[in-house]
Order: C-alpha cells, then structure tokens, then sequence
C-alpha cells in the first residue's frame, strides 16, 4: 500500500489518515520533482517497488514479462549512453 504525504517539520505528514498503528515500522522515499522516478507500470519501477519491500502478487509469468523489459530498457539505455559518448555528448556539466 502507497500513502501520499510530505514533510512538515521533519516529520512525515500523510494526505489521508492511514490505518496503521502507531510504532508501525514505514519506509520513506522522496519523489523527483514531486513524480514518480519511473513510468507507471514499468519493470524499473515494479523492481523499485519490489526492492521498497513490496511483495510480488503476480504469476511467473509476469515477472518473466517484466524482467524481460527490464534488460530490454537497459541495453537501449546502454546504447544511448554508447551514442552520446561517441558524439561527444555527456550528461554530466563541464568544467
């Protein structure tokens, strides 16, 4: 389960009330700019959630599907890294 919230004085402050009792051990993790980091729904985010300590509910098949992306989007992000090398583009600033 997901609950949306922010930070108010150094102290988590969550949109809705949520049904956990006091003590309940959470994870927080902060969104860029207020969004998700990955596409909804992607390998990279299920794998993120999965590594937050999200439980898989779907069949062997699925995570079959979705490691599948998953190293279908990493060699493209290798290949974009290759490319922008080669054409002397970087994402890091000069100096």
């Amino acid at each position: 389960m997901t609950y949306r919230g922010h930070i108010k004085d150094g102290a988590v402050v969550l949109e809705d009330p949520a049904p956990l009792p006091d003590g309940t051990p959470v994870v927080v993790r902060p969104l860029r700019n207020g969004r998700r980091k990955f596409k909804r729904g992607s390998a990279a985010a299920i794998l993120d959630l999965l590594n937050s300590g999200a439980r898989w509910h779907g069949t062997p098949e699925e995570m079959d599907r979705l490691l599948a992306q998953l190293k279908e989007d990493k060699w493209r992000e290798l290949r974009e890294e290759q490319s922008r090398e080669e054409t002397g583009q970087s994402d890091s600033p000069s100096l």
